[in-house]
């Protein structure tokens, strides 16, 4: 990879800002604040977990409907529901099993999109309630306000393996939130370099822009060799990282979009 290479596919960055974080960003500060926003931002990127985008936008709305039937429709009322549930000792996944109410909702069936969906595999079910664990130690069960500060305050990595450490959140969706979220929140002045990898999740698009760049290896090697060259470069490796997302996620319709300029 060569300088120009890595500056056209950061260049990609700003067409995964704007139409995927564009309402993040106009939002960003009341998102903060809200801590049900602050949670649905992070399953916007936790329920995407390899499998087909559209398969995992539907698990993430049947999760959404199922929090709404078994905590309530408004973000007081779940919040309420939540700590009686913390009170009561039932926010530890030990403790759930199928005569439990929010259990029964996230099992069940939900329609979406016209059709009938459920909140995911066993997965998705165990992120969601393990996430409510997690948010359930944090000052106002803010999840945003949580990361933001310690992003600002220099303990990126330490963070990341807290992420890691909810069930079914391993070292990609951990990275891809953290990514975006220091994105949107303007935070990368605050990383060192060695804190990069916290921001540099590796997916299947990724591995194929690193190939085509003659970049191989495991996902640490190509990890740590293109971080490697946007630091050489000068390059954001955030805007890198997104950019060859969305390049390489997109390139079909990038090239008929290039043709009919033709």
């Amino acid at each position: 990879m060569n300088a120009d290479q890595s500056r056209t596919i950061a260049s990609f960055a700003q067409r995964y800002r704007d139409e995927i974080l564009a309402n993040a960003t106009i939002d960003r500060e009341a998102i903060r604040e809200n801590w049900w926003s602050g949670l649905r931002f992070f399953y916007d990127r936790a329920f995407f977990q390899g499998r087909r985008d559209k398969v995992s936008a539907r698990f993430e709305k049947a999760a959404l409907q199922a929090l709404d039937v078994g905590l309530g429709e408004t973000e007081d009322v779940k919040l309420e529901r939540l700590k009686d549930l913390k009170d009561e000792g039932l926010l530890s996944l030990v403790t759930w099993h199928e005569g439990h109410a929010l259990w029964s909702a996230l099992t069940d069936t939900y329609t979406v999109g016209g059709r009938p969906t459920r909140a995911g595999k066993s997965r998705d079910l165990e992120m969601v309630l393990d996430s409510l664990r997690f948010i359930s130690q944090l000052d106002g069960w803010n999840l945003l306000r949580y990361c933001i500060g310690r992003i600002e305050k220099g303990h990126i990595r330490e963070l990341y393996r807290e992420l890691c450490d909810i069930r079914q959140v391993g070292p990609k969706v951990a990275s891809l939130f953290l990514r975006d979220l220091t994105d949107v929140y303007e935070l990368e002045s605050h990383l060192a370099a060695e804190d990069y990898h916290c921001v540099f999740p590796i997916d299947t698009w990724l591995r194929q822009v690193a190939l085509k760049l003659g970049v191989k290896g495991n996902d640490g090697v190509i990890r740590d060799k293109l971080i490697t060259f946007c630091c050489e470069y000068g390059v954001s490796v955030i805007e890198f990282n997104q950019g060859a997302w969305y390049l390489a996620a997109h390139a079909f319709d990038i090239l008929l979009a290039n043709l009919e300029r033709l």
